[in-house]
């Protein structure tokens, strides 16, 4: 009980959120769905008035008047619902963006922990699929409700007038339907939520099996990634069949009432045709405006279908805005970084036991740090330290003596440079791929110095030149090199680089340290190398 009234709070969090903040195009919608009910109630009643009065006293001349009458009426119905459409068109569009802006922010300031959590496959397919129901519900959903709604009051208002024993028929199947309609929405609520989970987990395992298209070619694992994607998708095929069910249910039901309010309603009309208390234009009207009923009451039920798969998505959504995030502008400013101290620093990736210890580290302005360590030691667990990509369990990082968790974040960061083993590139130009406004000669020159300008110039567009997904369109030396330049370009005061000259030939590996030397006197340099010939340039090694 506490979970649905918590359920409800958070639909109509969203739903102010997300519909009240445009207004203008909400009460567009509103508009033309409410002159659209107008005109889809008012045929009827020229169609009585055709028959009733104009057949019986066979003015023919105010019969093509009628029909006009009713072109017009048809024609408006449809104008006012092109508009009513564009509106909808534009709300749907506004809120998939605050949808995804905001989950864009979210996810890029989320803490790292947080995010390694969940793969990025799961993030795409889980909140594109979200975003999409959540939009179409508010945009479309709501409106459609409200004009079925608007539509029922007034052909309610229309049977009233004609036969009120009638009316009460419907009032009596109307609640019965709602009895059941309700009892039905909970157990579709519980197989959507599973469906969804289900859902999740197989298009996780085929993007998973997507992105690791290497692992497949070189192991040949066709076999076992299709029996993979078979025992994954098994319960997605199952839980899918039951939720079509009970929708088919919920449809199924609502059918039978309907047909029982038509049924009524030509018994109704037979009876006022036998007793002379009405005309056959009267009859033909009755039919009609019950068939008005029929149509919202028969949308009641995929409405609440909708509502239960909306409220689920709004759910999930919601627990991803309010995951633990990065508090990136809390705390001191800070404008250069001349000292880094690690002093008993420990830090655990699980609770049975200490990952890392570092006793004591010492790293000055002016010197070449070499990291040395097997594999797995924690040397890349040291740097995400720094990064504040992680938090320190126990000990102290200072820099320049005071506690780095004093300072902001994205100040810490503004200031550390770093060369992952691994190099990272957004889909875009190599020059926005540089992420500053640097002056092309600047940048000409750092390259040159880093053999990789006449790699670019040969490149369709040079700098214009667009990189594909982490760089799989360039050589992985060019893609080391990019990334070194990315980094120098952008002066920070310490420079971390791991394994950087690993896809570096001998030549540009000794341009790269040529660099390094001429920046050494201003920077706090970090090496991470399982190279014995690049001990010779560090100042201080330390074993991890």
């Amino acid at each position: 009980m506490r979970d649905s009234k918590w359920m409800k709070k958070l639909y109509k969090k969203y739903f102010s959120l997300l519909l009240l903040s445009q207004k203008k195009n909400v009460m567009g919608q509103i508009s033309f769905i409410f002159l659209g009910s107008l005109v889809t109630t008012a045929i009827p009643v020229i169609h009585q008035i055709i028959i009733n009065n104009i057949f019986d006293s066979k003015q023919f001349s105010l019969f093509f008047a009628f029909i006009i009458i009713m072109f017009i009426l048809y024609l408006l119905q449809c104008c006012f619902s092109l508009l009513h459409d564009f509106f909808q068109a534009k709300v749907e569009a506004n809120i998939k963006y605050q949808l995804r802006d905001q989950l864009n922010i979210i996810i890029s300031k989320k803490k790292y922990e947080e995010y390694l959590k969940v793969g990025n496959e799961k993030v795409v397919s889980r909140y594109n699929n979200d975003t999409n129901v959540i939009a179409n519900h508010l945009s479309s959903d709501v409106f459609d409700l409200l004009e079925q709604v608007l539509i029922l009051l007034l052909a309610v208002y229309m049977i009233c007038r004609i036969s009120i024993a009638l009316l009460l028929c419907i009032i009596l199947i109307l609640l019965l339907y709602y009895v059941a309609n309700k009892k039905i929405g909970h157990i579709l609520q519980s197989a959507i939520k599973k469906l969804f989970t289900f859902r999740e987990e197989s298009l996780g395992c085929f993007t998973e099996n997507y992105n690791n298209n290497f692992l497949v070619k070189i192991y040949n694992l066709y076999s076992w990634i299709e029996k993979r994607f078979q025992t994954v998708y098994k319960n997605e095929y199952k839980q899918k069949i039951k939720t079509d069910m009970i929708y088919s249910a919920n449809i199924n039901i609502t059918k039978f009432i309907v047909n029982s309010l038509i049924v009524c309603s030509w018994i109704f009309g037979g009876y006022y045709l036998k007793n002379g208390q009405g005309n056959i234009g009267d009859v033909v009207a009755l039919t009609e405006y019950v068939g008005l009923v029929v149509s919202p009451f028969f949308y009641f039920s995929q409405f609440n279908n909708k509502l239960q798969e909306a409220k689920t998505s709004i759910k999930r959504m919601d627990e991803e805005f309010i995951s633990p995030s990065e508090e990136l502008d809390e705390g001191k400013s800070l404008s250069e970084i001349s000292d880094i101290k690690i002093d008993d620093l420990k830090f655990n990736y699980k609770p049975e036991g200490f990952a890392l210890h570092i006793k004591f580290l010492n790293m000055k302005k002016g010197e070449i740090i070499g990291l040395k360590g097997e594999s797995g030691s924690g040397k890349t667990t040291i740097v995400n330290l720094l990064m504040q990509l992680y938090l320190v369990d126990h000990g102290n990082i200072y820099i320049n003596g005071i506690d780095c968790r004093e300072f902001k974040i994205k100040d810490i960061r503004n200031k550390i440079g770093y060369v992952s083993q691994k190099s990272y590139f957004f889909e875009d130009t190599i020059r926005e791929n540089l992420f500053g406004d640097y002056p092309l000669e600047e940048i000409e020159l750092l390259a040159s110095k880093l053999d990789i300008q006449e790699d670019i110039k040969r490149m369709e567009n040079s700098y214009g030149y667009v990189l594909k997904k982490n760089g799989s369109n360039i050589s992985g030396g060019q893609q080391k090199r990019i990334d070194i330049l990315r980094v120098l370009l952008a002066e920070k005061d310490v420079l971390i680089f791991d394994e950087a000259t690993a896809n570096l030939d001998r030549k540009r590996r000794d341009d790269f340290f040529n660099v390094i030397m001429e920046l050494k006197k201003e920077k706090i340099i970090i090496m991470i190398t399982h190279n014995d010939l690049e001990l010779n340039f560090f100042d201080k090694i330390y074993n991890v």
